[in-house]
């Protein structure tokens, strides 16, 4: 090893910490991965506390205990995203007819243009029978693994509503786990990287949240 030259063994080493830090990554995402569902919760529910933390701050502020605040911040949350919800279905079932419709003159289209038949959505709803017998093991399939992921979607969305409703009720404790878990010496500047990063997502999410809110009332208006 002493027969290489000093830049050569420096470049060595560079290359096997690179090598070692890109094996660690690649082992850590990994593990996310397989554990998807207890990661994804929290890095919503991280996005989340983000996102309403002024508006839990501001009823503290205002004399409203901690649990409370966290509380009604959350029950704000999924008013509003059920209201959401509830707008894009209503306004799918009121236009159900008019898109069904649609689909039947397009499908009718289709066909006249390329000449082929059984192509329209009244050939496909009079070979159903047909259909049914010749997918009915796939479609049945699909169907149950469509409901496993419905489940593991509510579950990771209630999870990461109660992860939002601690990590808000507690952010004033955050300071402190992070001191003591710091290495001796380095408390201060974990707190001041912890706080500036956390001040950038919360950047984020604001700047994101505005957008969507001007997308959302020009597709409203449109």
């Amino acid at each position: 090893m002493h027969l290489l030259p000093v830049a050569a063994r420096r470049f060595a080493a560079w290359c096997g910490v690179i090598l070692l830090a890109s094996g660690v990554g690649y082992v850590g995402i990994r593990l996310c991965a397989e554990l998807r569902t207890a990661v994804t919760p929290v890095l919503l529910a991280l996005l989340g506390t983000a996102l309403l933390r002024p508006f839990h701050r501001r009823l503290v502020k205002a004399g409203v205990p901690r649990s409370l605040s966290a509380g009604l911040t959350c029950v704000a949350v999924v008013a509003v995203v059920g209201g959401a919800v509830y707008i894009v279905v209503a306004a799918l079932i009121d236009s159900g007819d008019q898109i069904v419709a649609a689909l039947r003159s397009a499908s009718r289209g289709v066909a006249a243009h390329f000449g082929a038949a059984g192509t329209s959505l009244d050939d496909l709803a009079g070979n159903a029978k047909e259909l049914l017998t010749k997918f009915g093991g796939t479609a049945a399939s699909n169907v149950i693994s469509g409901v496993s992921v419905v489940g593991e979607t509510i579950a990771m969305a209630v999870l990461a509503l109660l992860l939002v409703f601690f990590f808000l009720r507690d952010s004033y404790r955050a300071v402190g786990v992070l001191r003591s878990v710091a290495p001796r010496g380095t408390g201060d500047t974990l707190e001041a990287m912890a706080r500036r990063a956390f001040r950038a997502v919360e950047g984020f999410m604001r700047g994101t949240t505005f957008i969507a809110f001007i997308d959302a009332v020009c597709i409203t208006v449109g």
